[in-house]
């Protein structure tokens, strides 16, 4: 069941309004802005009918997605201007698949970098 078009101009005018208050959030009071993005996608998604009982996941994954994106764009434009210690890049992934080969896991917790 797809909502009438008003309605999705309205949820898409919500989710631009929830993405300018998470960047002010995550600016002024230096948290992620997941804490905003994460609710806003959960609801949007219930509203869409996807995701079904896994809208919470669903939620998580897509932030966690942006996430992956926007980093990798933020590596290119710092090393365009020559800001990455390129050395030091290299170390970090070395360990980490040395890591990951002696645990067995192709998705070994990138909390330790």
């Amino acid at each position: 069941m797809i909502p009438p078009i008003g309605e999705l101009a309205l949820l898409i005018a919500a989710l631009a309004g929830a993405g300018v208050l998470a960047g002010l959030v995550a600016g002024l009071f230096g948290v992620g802005g997941g804490t905003v993005i994460v609710p806003a996608l959960f609801y949007a998604f219930a509203v869409l009918g996807l995701g079904g009982e896994a809208n919470l996941h669903v939620a998580v994954g897509s932030s966690l997605a942006v996430i992956i994106a926007t980093s990798w764009r933020s590596l290119r434009a710092h090393r365009a201007h020559g800001a990455v210690d390129e050395r030091v890049l290299r170390a970090r992934a070395w360990r980490e698949s040395r890591r990951r080969r002696r645990s067995g896991s192709s998705l070994a917790s990138a909390s330790r970098w």
